[in-house]
């Protein structure tokens, strides 16, 4: 799995896929306003927000279930079209197997809905049968799989045709970490054979490991979209990372120091700057080995970033509204 490089990088070709100030508001409040977003050929982009925050009305919108109020959607750089929709893969949510279905009869069936002919459904099924090691479970029913073999296949069958783009909307519910695994090695696959990749998670520990790029939304707007890096950076505080020896019992610049797995945190005190804390330790006869400086998890920023904006709901007041507090990228 990636490390937090954040690789996943196909280098930086135009967008599959573009949302351009897209507005939904629904009746009584809700949906969303001006969110935009870029999708890039071998990237996986992370979808965050609360519940409520306009994640679904904004996949709906790119799959054409649903029509903007204002704003346009563009497929390689041109306005989306309706033939579009089948170079999208979407795995939803929820679950959507015909249970009572044979295994390898499912598999055939989505390839058909998929636009494949007869023997390319063909082809790509017996692909799937053996790269999920489906060989013994083919002719069983899809019910007789566990929950986490019926997400794979689910996603393995989202795949099928092999589309530009992926949209996947909480694709490690209820997983084991082994299953949770399997799933990222398939999102890994895709964007290493060129499809951009969307997924909408609460799973934030994840998405920080291996999405480059995050949009963030509330309320239905747009907080932040841009590299999750330069989303920690902004957020960071005066936190360090020391490592040291014959630290002094007090140091004036630091407000807060712990131990985490055999490093020292420290958080200065307001006004204060790293150049001061480095005085204070060398005069008080400390060895400094090492300052750098600590970023914030993704799900603290998360927190901070929602906890801070004070929208109204789309419909609920916010015509003529400037774009909404966006960080710096």
């Amino acid at each position: 799995m990636p490390g937090s490089d954040n690789q996943f990088s196909a280098g930086s070709a135009a967008p599959v896929m573009s949302v351009i100030n897209a507005v939904k508001v629904f009746q009584g409040g809700g949906g969303v306003n001006g969110v935009s977003l870029d999708l890039l050929p071998g990237r996986v982009h992370g979808l965050l927000g609360p519940n409520g925050a306009g994640k679904t009305t904004l996949i709906r919108l790119m799959l054409g279930l649903l029509r903007p109020d204002s704003g346009e959607l563009r497929f390689n750089g041109r306005p989306m079209m309706a033939a579009d929709r089948r170079l999208i893969g979407y795995l939803p949510e929820e679950r959507g197997l015909y249970q009572q279905e044979p295994v390898i009869d499912l598999i055939r069936y989505f390839g058909t809905l998929r636009g494949l002919s007869r023997l390319e459904a063909e082809a790509e099924t017996a692909e799937i049968i053996g790269a999920e090691r489906l060989a013994e479970w083919s002719k069983r029913k899809v019910k007789e799989l566990s929950k986490g073999m019926q997400q794979k296949l689910q996603l393995a069958a989202a795949a099928l045709g092999r589309p530009a783009v992926m949209i996947l909307d909480e694709p490690f519910t209820g997983l084991d970490p082994i299953n949770r695994e399997e799933v990222i090695g398939h999102i890994r696959l895709l964007a290493e054979h060129g499809t951009a990749v969307l997924i909408s998670t609460h799973t934030l520990a994840v998405a920080q490991e291996f999405c480059p790029e995050v949009t963030l939304i509330h309320r239905g707007h747009r907080l932040y979209s841009g590299p999750v890096d330069a989303l920690r950076r902004n957020h960071r505080g005066e936190r360090y990372w020391l490592d040291a020896e014959k630290l002094p019992d007090g140091t004036p610049s630091i407000s807060f120091m712990e131990g985490v797995n055999g490093r020292r945190l420290v958080a200065l005190r307001d006004g204060k700057s790293v150049n001061d804390l480095l005085r204070e330790l060398i005069e008080a006869g400390a060895v400094v080995h090492a300052v750098s400086p600590a970023l914030p998890s993704l799900e603290e920023v998360f927190i901070e970033s929602v906890r801070a904006a004070e929208l109204p709901m789309p419909g609920q007041g916010w015509a003529g509204l400037s774009t909404p507090g966006e960080f710096e990228s």
